[in-house]
């Protein structure tokens, strides 16, 4: 892959991204750095060195590429999401932006190419690496604390009020074209394939609940939902107005940077990988990040702080303009249904290696498995959602069955 990356570093150069005029005079790879948690695109860190009339200057970028894996590419739908992260850095940001809030929150795209056809090897983004900037993951991969949940609660807060902003503005059918570009994953055909996948994954916190006497009918009721998983996915997806905004996605720690000051405090995020974007409501981001980066001692004693931090920021991102309340338990399942099979994969920390190898399992095999997952106590995790989802009334399986 070393030539192809001298050719994309080569052709940008000569393009000016990176400056115009700019000689790359030579570009190394960083052998110490790795992308952990992603198996969507393949990554590569750079140190690239220019010259300019005399002047010499060094930046730290990000190439990613398609899997060269081509299962790795079929699984992941590569070539939809590469088309939306493209769509995303060169026509829905900058149409969202407002006083800098896009720079503030996400990374540079120095440049990119997807090609329209079936080219995928030759799909590339070129980002600023944003660690020489000390941004970093958090250390843990699955639960974060107090401090690194209300960052992230409040700086997606000012992302979603910049669509909010614009239908103000009188934008919103603008940007109801724009989200009608995105490329969904999920087909009827991949949903029904996954279909015993997805049900006993969400099944596996159900049953501890359920054997307890808590919400019996509610919980029964619930699991029917996967008979129609497409039918249910999208009750959950399908924009309301006038909560829709333009949704990150798949946002969870995975696709957060934070900074820390000098005390390890987490003070400032970064957002990326914008592979999965929607039109749909907040909740689709916010159930997700706190069912999959909260673990239940944090929701007892801050679930309603952390959403009060949402909305304030939101309100203070759009003063003078009437937020709308949101129905968190209309599609807070949502959150449920991804960190029942997404979580227990991280708590037990599988590797692209183990991924690759259920493509040669029965599909029945691979549903087992992943619902045994992380052990006992990734049952216990999701079973301490689903309980905290009934004490909630986020659970109304009437609704999904209905629509």
């Amino acid at each position: 892959m070393d030539s192809f990356i001298d050719k994309i570093l080569g052709d940008a150069t000569t393009s000016g991204c990176f400056g115009d005029g700019a000689t790359l005079l030579s570009n190394e790879k960083n052998l110490k750095k790795k992308s952990d948690d992603h198996f969507a695109s393949d990554i590569s860190f750079q140190k690239l060195h220019f010259e300019k009339s005399g002047e010499k200057w060094s930046i730290d970028v990000v190439i990613k590429v398609q899997p060269r894996s081509e299962r790795l590419r079929e699984f992941a739908r590569a070539k939809g999401q590469f088309r939306n992260e493209e769509l995303m850095y060169k026509e829905v940001l900058p149409f969202l932006n407002r006083n800098g809030v896009i720079e503030k929150l996400f990374g540079t795209l120095y440049c990119a190419y997807v090609s329209t056809g079936e080219d995928d090897l030759n799909d590339y983004f070129v980002f600023e690496d944003l660690s020489s900037q000390g941004y970093r993951h958090s250390s843990s991969k699955t639960f974060l604390d107090f401090d690194h949940c209300a960052l992230a609660m409040k700086h997606i807060g000012m992302f979603h009020a910049l669509s909010y902003a614009k239908k103000h503005e009188g934008c919103g059918n603008e940007l109801k074209i724009l989200s009608k570009k995105f490329i969904s994953k999920q087909s009827k055909e991949r949903l029904s394939a996954l279909s015993e996948f997805y049900y006993l994954c969400g099944k596996r916190g159900v049953d501890p609940v359920v054997r307890e006497g808590i919400s019996v009918e509610v919980l029964s009721e619930f699991l029917k939902n996967y008979d129609d998983l497409f039918k249910f996915y999208y009750s959950l997806v399908d924009a309301v107005e006038p909560e829709a905004v333009i949704c990150h996605g798949d946002f969870c720690r995975n696709n957060i940077f934070f900074k820390y000051d000098e005390d390890g405090r987490p003070v400032s995020v970064k957002f990326y990988d914008l592979q999965t974007p929607a039109y749909t409501s907040p909740v689709i981001d916010l159930s997700f990040f706190l069912f999959m980066n909260t673990d239940q001692k944090l929701r007892d004693a801050h679930w309603d702080d952390l959403l009060l931090i949402y909305r304030n920021a939101v309100q203070d991102s759009i003063p003078g303009i009437e937020v709308p309340d949101l129905d968190f338990g209309r599609v807070a399942i949502y959150g449920y249904l991804l960190s029942s099979f997404f979580l227990p994969s991280m708590m037990q920390e599988r590797q692209i290696s183990d991924l690759e190898e259920q493509f040669d399992k029965p599909p029945h095999q691979v549903a087992v498995e992943a619902s045994k997952s992380g052990g006992d106590e990734a049952t216990r995790v999701l079973a301490n959602i689903i309980r905290h989802m009934a004490q909630r009334n986020y659970i109304r399986p009437s609704y999904y069955c209905n629509q």
